[in-house]
This record gives structure tokens, C-alpha cells and sequence, in this order.
């Protein structure tokens, strides 16, 4: 018999600060890396995605070609007022993420859609 209990309790949050803190000091840097090397653009005539930092890629699309935009908002993405767009040609398509005024932005590619 172990006996009643007077205490139960799981261990304080800041038993654990140093591991949160050296976890966010190794995230963010990542995070921030991986943020600075995405670009987005939109013209009259065309969608694209600037990839790389060090060596790059550029994925368009002619808007003259594309057949279907969509849109979608996560729940992260309602937090920070954000959204994706995903532009298909109906052979392929491109998702831009985490965009600011996503609806703007996908209006502005309907309205250029031929």
C-alpha cells in the first residue's frame, strides 16, 4: 500500500526553460533561413515563385493560362491574417503560402485570368 496521496503534480514549466529557449534559439534561424528564400510576384501577365538562396529556382505560370484559382485559410494562417493561393493550369499547379491579403492577391490573378 503506498498510501494517500497529499500531493500530485507534474513538474513546473520552468524546469524545463533552458531546453524551450535553446529549441526556439535552433527553430527561428530555420525558420527565418527558410522564410528569406521564397519570394512571391505577381504581374498583368504572370504568377511566380523565387526559390534559393544560394542557387535558385523560378517556377511561373502565364496567367492566360491558368484554368482554376483556389484559395484556403489554416487556422495558423487566421492568426496571422494569411492565406494560400493555388493557381492550376490543369497540367500543374502552384501553391503560394502564407500570403498577406490572399484574397487581394487572388482577385488580382482572377481579374488577369483570360
Amino acid at each position: 500500500m503506498s498510501g494517500k496521496s497529499v500531493h500530485k503534480f507534474r513538474p513546473s514549466w520552468a524546469g524545463w526553460f533552458w531546453w524551450i529557449v535553446l529549441s526556439f534559439g535552433m527553430v527561428l534561424p530555420y525558420v527565418w533561413w527558410r522564410r528569406i528564400g521564397i519570394k512571391y510576384e505577381v504581374t498583368e501577365k504572370r504568377v511566380i515563385r523565387h526559390t534559393g538562396r544560394i542557387s535558385s529556382s523560378t517556377d511561373e505560370f502565364q496567367l492566360d493560362q491558368v484554368s482554376r484559382v483556389r484559395t484556403s485559410q489554416s487556422v495558423g494562417d487566421k492568426l496571422f491574417g494569411t492565406g494560400s493561393i493555388t493557381v492550376d493550369t490543369g497540367v500543374d499547379e502552384m501553391t503560394l503560402k502564407a500570403v498577406p491579403n490572399y484574397k487581394r492577391v487572388a482577385d488580382t490573378i482572377r481579374k488577369h485570368i483570360n
